[in-house]
């Protein structure tokens, strides 16, 4: 039996080294290009101080804003610091925007920058 097993671990090694890993289990893709952890809030950080905490789209002055990918990662994206971006946070905001654009979904109707309706609504 010993010597058996001993003559299959060249061919079982040669079939895990084949195997692809599966990923994240929700989306079948790996995310080993993903930035986590300190790396990632450094690059954050590293955004907003060369963005001086000012949205791309509207040009609102802020601390709440997200690091945003320009072009977004599951279109061929990658995490470099030109290809992000920050953009406002919140319900209907630039980013929520965005996002919505890119998954095909219809823009949510939210507030302008002063906060005020978007959806035809008069001052």
């Amino acid at each position: 039996m010993v010597t058996m097993l001993r003559s299959r671990i060249p061919e079982l090694g040669a079939r895990i080294s084949e195997a692809k890993p599966t990923g994240n289990r929700y989306s079948g893709r790996s995310n080993a290009g993903r930035l986590r952890g300190r790396t990632l809030q450094r690059r954050n950080d590293r955004i907003k101080l060369r963005d001086k905490h000012t949205c791309a789209a509207c040009g609102r002055i802020s601390t709440d804003h997200d690091v945003d990918h320009r072009i977004p990662l599951f279109q061929g994206g990658t995490e470099a610091d030109d290809n992000c971006q920050l953009l406002c946070t919140g319900e209907g905001r630039c980013h929520d925007q965005k996002s919505r654009t890119e998954r095909g979904q219809k823009p949510a109707k939210g507030c302008d920058v002063d906060g005020y309706p978007v959806s035809g609504w008069k001052r």
